[in-house]
């Protein structure tokens, strides 16, 4: 690592990785910051990544130049533009993929254009106990390449302290992608995974949604949301001990996941699951009204869920109770709006 090369701040700095499993990774960075109200910083990289999925069966290789510029465009609100080419290389794991995931191996070029806006009024990043974090991700590509399409992120927290020092927190995911009606694709890399601990808990990594033959093939469109409760250890000391770092946790979540067909835009509509005949263990089917995915009115709008069918294909049901439950608070509240 270099740093303050022309007297600027400016820093270069180069990472390697070689994995025992025979993948190689490395990261050359170079950071411009440029001294303003803003705090601008200019980041451009090139970057070799390789990751797995063994959920879905193969192997991903990013090869890549990234440039991105970051800057606060008020208190506690910070946005970045990112320009992004990237080649890729999708191999298989083992013998035992499923052809759904073989079908889309290869090479494929991405070039895509981000911009990510992110709030932060909350009074820690570890253990918040009041303020809000928002962050809205929007990625379009098919600049260039034979990628293409519109991507939409959505990841909200709330966290409201209660007496005891105990916090209550919601959270909910959102995303969709909408592919671009031209001669582009995507291929499985580009689809939302659900499931895990990091978004629905009590289920196996990208264990929700539409598989072939075991592996996860994702989708265009999911969300999940939750609801937590943090208390502080009992019977120990407070004020500066190494317990503070440490907290009781209880939870509630449960989410969806699918290629969701909708309908008129202004009219209620039916989200249907377009994988009900294929071999799934659980199916939900949600009544939606007016405009759900715009999360601009009232909690009883954005949650409303009128009608929750839990039916099975083949197979025994499996739902967590946390889920299960979590849609009941809801009807609750519905009913009481």
């Amino acid at each position: 690592m270099l740093r303050n090369i022309f007297g600027r701040a400016e820093e270069w700095s180069c990472e390697y990785t070689h994995g025992t499993k025979k993948t190689t990774s490395f990261y050359s960075t170079f950071v411009k910051p440029f001294h303003n109200e803003a705090s601008t910083v200019l980041t451009s990289s090139i970057y070799q990544q390789a990751s797995e999925a063994p959920w879905s069966g193969y192997r991903e290789l990013d090869r890549g130049v990234l440039l991105t510029l970051a800057f606060n465009s008020a208190p506690n609100v910070q946005q970045k533009l990112i320009l992004d080419g990237v080649w890729r290389h999708i191999t298989t794991l083992s013998r035992t993929t499923a052809f759904a995931v073989r079908e889309q191996a290869g090479h494929s070029l991405k070039s895509a254009l981000r911009h990510e806006l992110h709030v932060d009024k909350r009074d820690d990043q570890v253990f918040p106990t009041d303020g809000v974090s928002f962050t809205l991700k929007n990625e379009l590509a098919g600049l260039g390449g034979d990628i293409g399409f519109l991507k939409n992120e959505l990841d909200m927290q709330v966290n409201v302290p209660l007496p005891r020092d105990i916090v209550l927190q919601g959270a909910l995911l959102a995303g969709h992608l909408l592919p671009l009606r031209n001669n582009k694709t995507y291929i499985i890399a580009d689809r939302f995974m659900l499931g895990g601990p990091m978004n629905i808990r009590g289920f196996e990594m990208a264990g929700i949604g539409p598989h072939s033959d075991g592996c996860s093939l994702g989708a265009e469109m999911f969300w999940a949301a939750a609801i937590h409760v943090y208390a502080p250890l009992p019977l120990l000391a407070r004020g500066g001990s190494i317990s503070e770092k440490f907290r009781l946790h209880g939870f509630v979540n449960t989410g969806n996941i699918g290629d969701f067909v909708l309908s008129e835009y202004d009219e209620p509509f039916i989200i249907k699951d377009k994988f009900v005949k294929e071999n799934q263990k659980y199916i939900f089917l949600y009544r939606l009204f007016n405009r759900l995915l715009l999360l601009n009115h009232d909690f009883c709008h954005c949650c409303l869920i009128v009608h929750c069918i839990l039916g099975y294909h083949s197979g025994p049901i499996e739902i967590s109770f946390s889920g299960s439950l979590f849609v009941y608070l809801i009807i609750l509240g519905i009913n009481s709006c």
